[in-house]
């Protein structure tokens, strides 16, 4: 990879497919959503019908997915949370925090779901290139992770996917220079990796969010707290429970 491509900001037309407006339409789409996942509609066709119901846009159905939940599931999701950081050992799903952070960074679309997790439109599909924000991104998790007093820190990057090796040699130059205990390993299987330690997994991901031992939110709180110019949407809602049928 010879440079770093400009960012991650918003798509050309994010300011106009998530306006304020359109908030109330995709928490209801959100709502509905949860309601078919939650009795085993598959995935695809369950948000057709709700795209299709709500007219919604592309992009605006992404929102909608990536922002779901099962709320029978939140309740057991945070039953996983430890009360500290202090002294613990991190396993990180490397893109999924990394992008996130970048994204937020680059005035790119945050969407808070019903699980309290922060996510984005961004997507891997096997590539990835370091933007302008990837530095300052590990720097900023970093600062974290060491105020938190973590021990030692284990990120996973999925070795399928191009680049994959560059930035875990970046992540490890960026822990020598800062004296963190940091491990950055490329592999094939990253999700399985995450889900089964018995350490705290870093991650948004929702099968791995299902299975793992032990998470923590790390993602939502570097943005919450670090970077206030982040452009965050708040897809919750107040009175989310599932619906006894779809309107």
């Amino acid at each position: 990879m010879s440079g770093s491509s400009k960012g991650r900001g918003a798509g050309p037309r994010d300011k106009s497919l998530f306006h304020d407006k359109i908030m109330p339409t995709l928490s209801e789409a959100i709502i509905d959503l949860s309601f078919l996942l939650h009795r085993e509609y598959a995935e695809a066709a369950a948000l057709k019908l709700v795209g299709d119901h709500f007219q919604l846009q592309k992009r605006q159905r992404m929102a909608v997915l990536r922002s779901s939940s099962d709320p029978h599931a939140l309740d057991h999701l945070y039953t996983k949370h430890p009360e500290t950081l202090k002294g613990q050992t991190l396993c990180i799903d490397g893109f999924n925090l990394i992008i996130l952070i970048e994204a937020a960074l680059g005035g790119g679309l945050i969407m808070r779901g019903v699980d309290g997790c922060l996510r984005d439109l961004s997507s891997v599909h096997g590539t990835y290139r370091m933007v302008g924000q990837t530095g300052q991104s590990i720097e900023l998790i970093g600062q974290h992770l060491a105020a938190q007093q973590v021990h030692e820190v284990h990120w996973y990057l999925d070795s399928p996917v191009s680049n994959s090796g560059r930035l875990a040699q970046k992540i490890r130059d960026k822990a020598e220079q800062n004296g963190w205990n940091w491990y950055a390993h490329t592999e094939n299987h990253v999700d399985k990796i995450i889900s089964e330690t018995p350490h705290i997994s870093i991650s948004t991901d929702k099968i791995i969010l299902q299975q793992c031992q032990r998470w923590w939110n790390l993602g939502a709180q570097i943005v919450e707290q670090s970077i206030p110019e982040a452009w965050i949407i708040d897809l919750t809602h107040r009175d989310f429970h599932p619906p006894t049928k779809i309107k």
